[in-house]
């Protein structure tokens, strides 16, 4: 891949200039901040990078949020890489083309996928987990004690059929969770965002989408219900916004109380 130019649409937002349908988009983000407390005034929040759109678009919308409120914090990005499955060639580069231009630090760490275990009982599940792992050492490395992960509204309507189906449970991720005993705090800004929006946004701003080819992407179970959620959609447009009403007015397993928020969110 050559270096990153931005097109003329992100070269305005990032001028202060958002198109009314980019405006939306970031209201959406900000309606999950606002009403989930998912950004706080000095948080410093690291934004875990895989190449996808959804992941790029939160960057670049907490970085346009960041210059337009108040609340002070202070925003980073990183990218865990496998060995055994990088990047095309130039990839990595173009995104730090990208990075560097929307002024948010961008950091790289790389490491085995498949580490001391080896390929044995590997899956989509256990991948994700390890590059989480990689992402949160990164963010306490670099001194970010927030990290933020790109789940839409899509991911969370599907990962909420899934336990039903699955565990006979209606629960679904949460917009803030603790990990690493309290050590990192995890939130999901697009949590209130349509998949469709996400796509068309990193379609109109042209953003440097990649993949790096992962071998897991048939056991991803949310992928595989993304059609049912669509079809549901079909059948009342709201769809996705009431099942994951439901599961979060659920409390989590252990005890912790759901967030009673989502109603006044809706």
């Amino acid at each position: 891949m050559s270096a990153f130019e931005p097109n003329a649409v992100l070269r305005a937002a990032l001028d202060g200039r958002l198109e009314p349908w980019l405006l939306r988009l970031l209201g959406g983000l900000g309606a999950a901040v606002g009403r989930f407390g998912l950004v706080r005034d000095g948080d410093s929040i690291l934004v875990g990078v895989s190449g996808g759109k959804d992941s790029l678009v939160l960057a670049l919308l907490l970085e346009l949020r960041r210059r337009r409120v108040r609340d002070r914090y202070r925003l980073g990005a990183a990218m865990a890489l496998w060995d055994e499955f990088p990047f095309p060639d130039g990839y990595v580069e173009t995104l730090e083309d990208f990075f560097r231009l929307i002024e948010v630090p961008f950091s790289v760490v790389r490491g085995s996928m498949y580490g001391e275990r080896g390929r044995e009982g590997f899956s989509c599940y256990r991948c994700s987990r390890e590059r989480r792992r990689l992402v949160f050492g990164e963010a306490l490395r670099r001194g970010f004690p927030v990290v933020a992960f790109g789940h839409h509204l899509d991911d969370f309507a599907q990962t909420a059929l899934s336990n039903l189906a699955e565990r006979g449970a209606l629960e679904t991720m949460r917009p803030r969770r603790s990990w690493l005993d309290g050590s990192v705090e995890v939130v999901r800004p697009l949590m209130l965002v349509r998949e469709s929006s996400v796509r068309t946004a990193a379609a109109r701003l042209a953003l440097p989408v990649g993949s790096a080819g992962c071998p897991f992407k048939a056991d991803n179970r949310r992928l595989e219900l993304a059609p049912i959620v669509a079809n549901l959609a079909k059948m009342h447009r709201l769809a996705r916004e009431k099942i994951v009403e439901a599961a979060l007015s659920v409390p989590e397993s252990g005890g912790r109380a759901g967030e009673s928020a989502w109603k006044s969110a809706t």
